[in-house]
């Protein structure tokens, strides 16, 4: 690749790093990395494992594991919980979701070391595998063109790292006030079945909208645990 103007505007081809992390650009990374500053894209993290852990102990168990403090958790609550070994060594991280009660959804690899903990242990809580797609839709055109779609005002008072059902395209989803890089925006979550009839419905609008271009697949992270790039 020549380090030019023009070869960083080349879409690049879809080879494994993009079957593995997302589709490759629509246009170019350096026109869909300020759609997250100036209008909103679309940025698919349905590449990530989901695990649905459900149980009285599951706070117990992740309080074990992680740097994380869950004295504070209420339903609808969301953290980025960082895990570790015995001796403090990092192991992984992702995103755990309360449901319910006694429900949540782990969004990330470290649903697995955290069922090996399950099953090492004694806690009332179980783990099963869960297949959902979860699109982010950020920028500053992102919460009119959500609130279009959902007529749900409570998306504008969500704190941050909550999450609420809503309704898109007929469809129930939760939606993640949430953002890898301090924009504004939400992360839809879903099971995988409805994950055509939301993004085409959030992207039909977006193109329609005289306030959002057509949602791009960039997205610009600084997160813990992900590198900073176009993916």
């Amino acid at each position: 690749m020549d380090f030019t103007v023009d070869a960083f505007r080349s879409t690049p081809p879809f080879d494994i790093l993009a079957k593995l992390f997302g589709q490759p650009e629509h246009t170019d990374w350096l026109d869909e990395s300020v759609s997250w500053k100036r209008t909103c894209y679309i940025g698919d993290w349905s590449f990530l494992p989901q695990t649905r852990f459900r149980g009285p102990d599951v706070p117990e168990l992740f309080s074990g594991i992680s740097v994380n403090s869950f004295g504070t958790f209420p339903v609808g609550a969301s953290k980025h919980v960082v895990q570790t070994d015995a001796h403090g060594h990092v192991i992984s991280e992702g995103i755990l979701t309360r449901l319910d009660e006694e429900d949540y959804v782990f969004h990330g690899p470290g649903g697995d070391w955290t069922r090996y903990n399950l099953e090492q242990g004694d806690f009332k809580a179980t783990a099963e595998d869960e297949d959902w797609f979860v699109c982010q839709v950020s920028g500053p055109a992102s919460i009119p063109l959500l609130l279009e779609l959902t007529r749900d005002e409570r998306l504008l008072d969500t704190p941050y790292m909550h999450a609420v059902p809503t309704t898109i395209a007929g469809h129930r989803v939760w939606a993640l006030r949430q953002g890898m890089a301090g924009e504004v925006g939400y992360e839809l979550q879903g099971p995988r079945e409805i994950a055509t009839a939301v993004y085409d419905t959030v992207a039909q609008a977006a193109t329609a909208s005289s306030s959002a271009r057509p949602p791009s697949a960039a997205t610009a992270t600084t997160s813990a645990g992900c590198c900073p790039c176009p993916c």
